[in-house]
């Protein structure tokens, strides 16, 4: 049907009509951080945060004749490895007309800024422990200090494409990357298991969206699809048992800011975070019209024994 001639309809008279401002803004929020929220927290001292790696020797078989002089076994120090404290920082700034100005939700602008940023200053973080990255150490002028991330210190427990060549293992160096090939529960379960016979037991699994999808449909030796409640299926995996994982299983997280094609599984216990200033927020000084503040963090990814972690490289989904 037409419109009568003479009648004023909205679209017409868009200039006189209030506009129609939702008071609930709807932001994409992928805060999630598990490494940085797990992780046990330690001070670091120093812009170079060292430890100390152990290990016991393999068992042999041990018998003595009574009474025989036994020779001392040649010891070897401890290895001693290192991490870089990086600088993660953030400047809000806003005019001081800005600032004014009434938002839709009734909150401050600034308050509102500030708030976003810091939810994405620890999503930074989350990322660079998640980085292919080897240590940087900074100049002190133009080359700033870089952590190394969790692929450059797997380098004993781990299954990889074809030409992937692992890194070095003391966080030096990057790994290299391999052909992809289809991620399969044989992956994992081999990967837990070398994890085991190294003295580990793996507690957490992070997979990137599509990888964990795929280790959904894993069978495993029964089914795990079960009904929960009426109307409600369970069709993914949270929680995976092996021969090799305690009897509490290991918790898959699905990740957003980790690789697409890795699979990294940990020990939890041997992932510390290393603090040397913790998140802060400083007001900058005035030179003008508007105001700012810095938001902070200085810390580093303290990895105390690279094998206790284990990883799955070059992955992706089945088709």
């Amino acid at each position: 049907m037409a419109v009568p001639a003479g009648t004023q309809t909205s679209i017409s008279i868009t200039t006189n009509l209030r506009e129609d401002l939702s008071k609930i803004v709807y932001a994409l929020e992928p805060d999630e951080t598990p490494v940085l929220s797990k992780a046990k927290k330690v001070t670091a001292k120093k812009h170079q945060t060292d430890w100390l790696t152990d290990g016991l020797r393999a068992a042999k078989v041990n018998a003595k004749v009574e009474g025989d002089d036994i020779a001392a076994t040649a010891r070897t120090p401890r290895p001693r490895l290192n991490n870089m404290i990086q600088i993660f920082a953030d400047p809000v700034r806003l005019s001081d007309t800005a600032e004014k100005g009434a938002t839709a939700e009734g909150k401050k602008q600034f308050a509102i800024e500030l708030a976003k940023e810091l939810k994405a200053h620890k999503l930074d973080i989350e990322l660079a422990f998640f980085a292919n990255n080897a240590k940087v150490t900074g100049d002190g002028a133009t080359v700033a200090n870089e952590l190394a991330g969790l692929p450059a210190w797997i380098a004993t427990n781990t299954v990889a494409g074809a030409t992937g060549v692992d890194p070095t293992g003391d966080g030096t160096d990057a790994r290299t990357d391999g052909t992809l090939t289809d991620f399969t529960e044989a992956n994992l379960k081999t990967v837990m298991q070398d994890m085991w016979t190294a003295g580990s037991m793996a507690t957490t699994v992070y997979l990137p969206a599509d990888l964990q999808t795929g280790a959904s449909a894993f069978t495993g030796n029964a089914p795990r699809r079960e009904m929960k409640d009426a109307g409600k299926v369970n069709s993914y995996i949270d929680v995976y048992i092996t021969d090799f994982s305690s009897k509490k299983g290991v918790e898959f997280i699905p990740h957003r800011h980790m690789r697409a094609s890795d699979v990294i599984i940990t020990d939890d216990e041997t992932i510390r975070v290393g603090t040397y200033i913790p998140t802060k927020q400083e007001k900058l000084g005035k030179t003008g019209l508007s105001n700012a503040v810095l938001i902070s963090t200085q810390l580093t990814l303290i990895v105390g024994n690279e094998k206790k972690l284990g990883g799955v490289f070059d992955r992706q989904a089945a088709a």
